[in-house]
């Protein structure tokens, strides 16, 4: 990059890894609102930042600790000089492969000079790449708003979380990984980090979100075996062929994944009609079972489908975490579900959920339950389960810490239990 640094200025090593950007992101997107010109939708503003973001992450990756970052305000420096030499980072960022799939070439970081200036002010002192919870995730959070959010079931996963579902589920080395619901692609860049020579995929029917995935999982590796690609997971009849040849039935080692629920969402018939689980079921009770009937629904939860899809792509002995709604682990009107799960994969873990874990996104309660595929070389005798009290933040999103300064969260300690509890167990998941 033909870019003059040599004026004093931060270096990479003195960049601070931040807990949470929310208020950050809110300061400006109040800039944006308030100050840009011909900007007036709230993804056409987060467009622009998940650019600058972007440019922000690959400039922290590409300098080593005490190399100067170049996305800072240099001594001196005027809001046009600034404004050229981030339009030269944004030019080289997107035209890497296999970056420059997710963009036409044409794209320009469009912010007046002026209004750069004060964003850059605000982001340069922190280190994105080290952010606890999901920095581009907070920020399309801030900048789209909760009333689109839960008409889009679209709810973004905590970090710690991710990292609860990345430690018990644990890929291996060469396994392939899959999110259906990647969103910007939390789980699959912990993967990346957990087990760099994993293969990750990732699946968004929102082709914003699947972009940003894309460029988060390009980010942290060297191939382009590992992408996020812009499609329906619960319509593979309508997948392009380069998602079809990634990623077919049985041929996924792990899952983790929290898939968009709520029975507002429309799925549809077309898509019901290709699923088991679209059927209507007879609850026999004098039997204690279930029975699949030739009658169909018209439409079903997301969330329910997301199961069935989950388990139709997992290898045999495959492993899954998946969020859910607690009510299809407990209402009786959802036990056809349980009953098609328990025939095809075995319950290893289940950790509930403190109600606050998506607040104040949605106040659903949820758990994260952790499954095998049934294969023979496995016979699943214990069930692993966990309660977390405490998850990091209360109902506002505000970090909370214990009387010793340490963050108030209890999944590190459940995840380190859980692997007790497999040794002692002679687990193997």
């Amino acid at each position: 990059m033909a870019i003059n640094l040599s004026t004093s200025g931060m270096t990479r090593d003195s960049l601070i890894p931040p807990s949470s950007l929310t208020l950050q992101f809110q300061k400006i997107r109040n800039l944006l609102a308030g100050q840009a010109t011909g900007m007036n939708l709230d993804q056409t503003l987060a467009i622009q930042l998940i650019d600058l973001l972007i440019c922000k992450m690959y400039d922290e990756k590409k300098t080593t600790s005490n190399e100067m970052v170049v996305f800072q305000i240099l001594p001196n420096e005027s809001a046009i000089q600034l404004k050229e030499r981030v339009d030269a980072l944004f030019k080289e960022v997107t035209s890497l492969p296999p970056i420059n799939s997710l963009y036409s070439g044409t794209e320009n970081i469009t912010l007046d000079p002026e209004l750069l200036y004060q964003i850059i002010m605000i982001l340069q002192p922190y280190e994105l790449t080290l952010a606890k919870r999901d920095a581009i995730g907070e920020a399309f959070e801030a900048f789209i708003g909760p009333s689109l959010r839960g008409e889009e079931g679209q709810f973004f996963t905590p970090r710690n979380v991710v990292e609860l579902a990345c430690s018990i589920l644990d890929p291996k080395e060469g396994e392939i990984v899959l999110d259906p619901a990647c969103g910007t692609g939390g789980f699959l860049t912990e993967a990346l980090k957990h087990k760099k020579s994993v293969k990750v995929l990732g699946i968004d029917k929102d082709n914003f979100l699947a972009r940003v995935a894309a460029i988060q999982i390009s980010l942290l590796c060297d191939n382009d075996s590992s992408w996020a690609f812009n499609a329906n997971s619960l319509n593979p009849v309508s997948w392009p062929a380069i998602l079809s040849n990634n990623i077919q039935p049985e041929s996924i080692d792990v899952i983790m994944t929290n898939p968009p629920f709520g029975s507002k969402i429309s799925v549809g018939s077309e898509i019901v009609s290709q699923y088991e689980l679209g059927a209507i079921w007879k609850d026999e009770k004098k039997k204690g079972t279930w029975k699949k009937t030739d009658k169909r629904v018209e439409d079903r939860p997301p969330q329910i489908l997301f199961i069935e899809q989950c388990l139709r792509l997992l290898k045999p002995g495959g492993r899954m975490g998946i969020v859910l709604p607690d009510g299809i682990l407990g209402n009786q009107r959802e036990g056809y579900v349980r009953h098609f799960v328990s025939q095809i994969a075995d319950l290893v873990a289940i950790v509930d959920l403190p109600l606050e874990t998506f607040l104040p996104s949605t106040s659903t309660k949820t758990s994260m339950l952790f499954l095998r595929k049934k294969h023979d070389d496995f016979d699943q005798k214990r069930i692993f389960m966990a309660i977390a009290e405490r998850c990091g933040h209360d109902r506002r999103g505000k970090a909370i810490f214990k009387d010793d300064g340490s963050e108030d969260d209890d999944f590190p300690k459940i995840a380190y239990e859980f692997k007790k509890w497999s040794v002692d167990n002679a687990s193997d998941f």
